[in-house]
């Protein structure tokens, strides 16, 4: 929202207008991730199922940040799926960026992380040193793009906190 608003000014209708953009984003995305995994046809029907889903649609009216967290997380696993295409270690790293940020919008990533990375190292296509390099990259990449924030919420509330702060934990003691 917040570079939205710097380059567009304040605006809801803008805003939602991305948000849309985003939604159709996440839709071709669906569709190319079905299309490698199985086939075009899967692909087009996932992609039609999401275009029409009611959670999908209501999400792109609303200023809600599942909407880009989707956005990322279908962004890492087409990348991932990339990595396994293409034998190359830059789809690892630019997938790794794009867990980092889903992380950042949504810490819930953390419980699917280690399940890709066991997919990146346990693969039966890849060498043992491109099997370990890509796990590698993408787990440095994961854990830079964490870094900012991380060393943000230290700063801010003293303690280390790698994504959201939780209330309970950073607001005041109220009985000092």
């Amino acid at each position: 929202m917040a570079g939205v608003y710097a380059v567009f000014g304040k605006s809801f209708i803008t805003m939602r207008l991305v948000e849309s953009l985003v939604s159709v984003l996440i839709c071709f995305l669906i569709y190319v991730i079905g299309r490698i995994v199985f086939s075009t046809t899967v692909g087009l029907i996932a992609a039609a199922i999401a275009a029409v889903y009611p959670h999908f649609i209501l999400l792109a009216g609303i200023l809600y940040s599942t909407n880009i967290f989707t956005l990322f997380l279908a962004l890492s696993l087409f990348l991932l799926l990339k990595t396994d295409r293409e034998k190359t270690v830059l789809f690892s790293a630019l997938a790794g960026l794009a867990s980092g940020l889903a992380a950042l919008t949504i810490p819930s990533l953390f419980f699917i992380l280690p399940f890709w990375v066991l997919w990146l190292v346990f693969k039966p296509s890849q060498s043992w040193f491109l099997k370990l390099g890509t796990g590698f990259v993408y787990l440095f990449l994961f854990a830079l793009t964490l870094v900012p924030w991380t060393l943000r919420n230290y700063k801010e509330y003293g303690r280390f906190t790698l994504v959201r702060p939780i209330p309970s934990t950073v607001l005041p003691n109220l009985k000092d």
